[in-house]
């Protein structure tokens, strides 16, 4: 069979995405594949956006306010009802007056 793959596609193949296993395994059972040459671009320009949102997050790191996660935040946490343990992390953190804003 042959496979044609847009350039979401491509990048499933590089990033671990939601169905990324699955196409991978469509990619191994292809006899061919074929793509649009847009689609070199495309997946270039996706990777050099991820580049510069890593490098511009580990420049803003210092900006913020690090909560360290301790046993009274997560209890405290656990009090105010949040459904999940990280969202009730998040939601302590806002009710223990942690958040800058």
């Amino acid at each position: 069979m042959m496979l044609y793959l847009d350039t979401s596609a491509l990048v499933k193949l590089y990033v671990d995405e939601p169905m990324s296993q699955e196409l991978a395994v469509a990619v191994d059972e292809a006899d061919a594949i074929a793509t649009s040459l847009l689609a070199y671009a495309e997946a270039r320009l996706s990777a050099h956006a991820y580049r510069q949102c890593v490098e511009a997050f580990a420049e803003d790191w210092t900006r913020y306010i690090i909560v360290e996660v301790t046993d009274r935040l997560v209890k405290k946490s656990w009090g105010i009802g949040c459904p999940s343990c990280i969202t009730g992390i998040r939601c302590g953190t806002f009710s223990l007056g942690l958040n800058s804003s």
